[in-house]
Parts: C-alpha cells; structure tokens; sequence
C-alpha cells in the first residue's frame, strides 16, 4: 500500500512537470528578453495634495501622475490607469501602488500608505520623481 502511494505520488510530480514544459517548433529561436522589474517601497503616508467634502459617509480618492498612464491597485486590486477616481471607500487604511513602464522594459512599482476619510474627496498627484524612486 505504501509503495502504491509513493509511486502515485511521483506520477503526478513527473506529469504536472511536464505540463510546464513549452514545446518550441525551433530549438534555434531566440528567447524574447524577460521583463525586468524594479520595486521600489514607500514607507511613508502619502498625503493628498487637496481635500473637498463628499457626502455619502465613504471617502473618496481622486489620483494623476505627471505621465498618465500608470497602473492603479488600491490593496492589491486593480483600479484602472491615471488619472483615475476611485469612489465609496470605507475609511481606513489603505496600501495604494503605482506600477509604470519605462522604455528599457523596466517595470517601476512604488507602494504608498493612504488614509481614506470618511465624507472627503482626496487628490492625490504625484510626479514622475515619486513614481520612478529616483
């Protein structure tokens, strides 16, 4: 019984091995270049640049980059690209990421920490300098 299991066992590691493997038609093909990426983390509290009232008891948070086009998560949920306005958010504590794309394939991604208040409207900007870590 137990050299039955051991031996199931290595029959599903040796097929789901090969399940992962790309056949390619030309041995000879040049592999594509594998993106890079760069994280860089804020460990500060981004603080919007200007607040406005928002009656509806939910925060709401409005956001554009000196670039648009950047890529939005708002605790690791994709939000869309700036500029960008995210509605009816509990209040609380939330972890907000930028992810942008520079020319040499480089992937930046810079994680900020952002207190949403109930019944305001924050604006957040942030230039290419908070985006890129430099």
């Amino acid at each position: 019984m137990k050299k039955l299991f051991v031996l199931q066992i290595l029959v599903l590691l040796i097929l789901s091995g090969c399940a992962s493997f790309k056949w390619t038609e030309n041995p000879t093909e040049p592999k594509k270049p594998v993106e890079k990426e760069d994280v860089y983390v804020q460990d500060a509290v981004l603080k919007p640049e200007r607040l406005e009232s928002y009656n509806q008891n939910k925060g709401c948070i409005s956001i554009s980059t000196e670039t648009a086009g950047s890529e939005v998560y708002l605790n690791s949920n994709y939000q869309g690209q700036t500029p960008i306005e995210i509605k009816n958010l509990m209040p609380g504590i939330y972890i907000l990421q930028f992810k942008t794309y520079s020319d040499n394939e480089k992937v930046n991604i810079r994680k900020y920490m952002i207190e949403v208040e109930s019944d305001r409207k924050q604006f957040y900007y942030l230039n290419n300098s908070k985006l890129s870590g430099k």
